[in-house]
């Protein structure tokens, strides 16, 4: 009985991803390449507010003015706002993904270096520092 349950949602689950398809059928067929729309450069624009602007309502919204400001300079070094900097109209959405390597490493690496430059201690900041390089911190 429950082999049964599980075929039969399986089944209705492909009815419904058919009947999705077959409705969208018309619409796919009259499209024309030449139909007015939404050029590449203006989604773009739209398309890196939706990724910029979530990060900049967030740090806003900090109390904090340390924890503020710790937070607007890694958002703006992860440099999201240079995404698809270089888009036309023959561009490829490839172009749209953010540097996910360098927002992992700046995740990473920043605030430990900001932690640094809290250390008022000469001695104990030289230590912090050169023991943070030999981490790979900046590498």
């Amino acid at each position: 009985m429950k082999n049964r349950s599980v075929w039969l949602m399986a089944v209705a689950l492909c009815g419904i991803i058919v009947l999705g398809m077959l409705l969208a059928l018309p619409a796919i067929i009259n499209a024309d390449a030449n139909q007015d729309g939404m050029s590449a450069v203006d989604f773009t624009k739209f398309y890196k507010n939706a990724l910029i602007s979530p990060l900049t309502k967030a740090t806003s919204e900090v109390t904090d003015p340390q924890l503020a400001q710790f937070s607007q300079k890694l958002v703006t070094a992860y440099e999201l706002d240079k995404t698809g900097a270089n888009t036309n109209e023959q561009s490829n959405l490839s172009n749209l993904v953010p540097d996910i390597t360098k927002i992992n490493k700046v995740a990473l690496d920043m605030p430990l270096k900001e932690a640094g430059k809290q250390i008022q201690d000469k001695e104990l900041s030289d230590f912090y520092n050169r023991f943070i390089t030999e981490c790979g911190v900046g590498k």
